[in-house]
């Protein structure tokens, strides 16, 4: 290779040339320019958080006899934040500011600066707020597959209970996260907004506010992610002490414990245990009339001895 070739390549790859470029591409595609430069974002914010917070996939590839294990942040979600940032933030964004630039026109004075802000963040910020909360509901409760299935299945009924649920979902979120996510959007923003005001153009508001939002999103995902696996790893611990509990400690044996304790009458007996105390009761009843006979018969037999031998002692003492 040449060196007026090298020169000619590094040139076209200059930082400066590049910013051209892209400038020439926003001005002519401004809708697209944005879309792609979100969905590139977005796809890298998923990525990099999973990178910080540690939250790795592995797979395996097998060369011969031997293994290697590769770790990577590819997961289901990059593709589809990615789509959310090319289909929806990146339009809602563009179309959202050039009407507020044509409500509030430049020149911006003072009180036009602070009327497009507040403007801003009583319908641009919420808007926007309620389809990302919506959206990450959906992509974290849906199941693809099983939709796939009910519709190639034409399962109306399986399909409607299965929409309801995505419905419910996203209904409780909106009720958990909207508030705090607005409030977030209304510290952060005027700042950007001022800032976008004062040194750059309608046209690349977007894209800036894009690259701010990349930034700050970052962060809160790597967050999210960081306290998810804190929480799970949590959870594995417990599961672990549930799997394998202690062995029950038992209170010393004495010589005044006894070994086997009798159970405390209870005030309430089953039928059938009254039919068995009725039974023993008249057997009883038997027993003692058997009984008082028996005595009664030995009390006659003493008495009829008794005046026998009355009748013989007078006779001896007379003898």
């Amino acid at each position: 290779m040449s060196n007026s070739s090298h020169r000619s390549i590094s040139r076209e790859l200059s930082p400066a040339n590049l910013n051209r470029k892209y400038l020439q591409l926003l001005s002519k595609y401004p809708l697209l320019t944005k879309s792609v430069t979100a969905l590139i974002l977005n796809a890298f914010n998923e990525q990099i958080a999973s990178f910080v917070a540690g939250d790795l996939k592995e797979f395996t590839i097998k060369i011969g006899s031997k293994e290697f294990k590769i770790k990577h942040t590819l997961t289901a979600r990059v593709p589809l934040m990615a789509l959310y940032g090319f289909l929806l933030n990146a339009p809602i964004a563009h179309y959202g500011y050039k009407l507020l630039n044509k409500f509030i026109r430049p020149p911006l004075s003072g009180k036009k600066k602070l009327g497009q802000i507040l403007t801003s963040m009583i319908t641009i910020t919420p808007f926007i707020s309620v389809v990302t909360v919506s959206y990450i509901a959906l992509i974290n409760n849906a199941n693809f597959n099983q939709l796939a299935k009910l519709l190639i299945n034409r399962d109306i009924t399986g399909l409607k209970q299965e929409l309801k649920r995505l419905y419910n979902s996203i209904k409780n979120s909106l009720y958990n996260s909207l508030f705090s996510v607005i409030k977030s959007s209304w510290i952060s923003g005027p700042i950007f907004m001022f800032i976008a005001q004062k040194f750059l153009e309608p046209n690349l508001w977007t894209v800036f506010f894009s690259v701010c939002y990349f930034v700050l999103g970052t962060y809160n995902n790597a967050q999210v992610k960081m306290k998810a696996k804190l929480s799970s790893k949590d959870k594995k611990d417990d599961t672990k002490e549930c799997d394998h509990p202690k062995s029950p400690v038992y209170p010393p044996q004495t010589r005044d414990t006894p070994l086997f304790t009798t159970p405390e009458p209870s005030n309430v007996f089953p039928l059938s245990s009254l039919g068995e105390i009725k039974k023993n009761t008249d057997s009883i009843k038997k027993i003692d009339s058997s009984s008082t006979e028996a005595v009664s018969s030995l009390a006659e037999s003493a008495s009829s001895v008794i005046a026998t031998g009355s009748d013989v002692y007078p006779r001896i003492n007379g003898a």
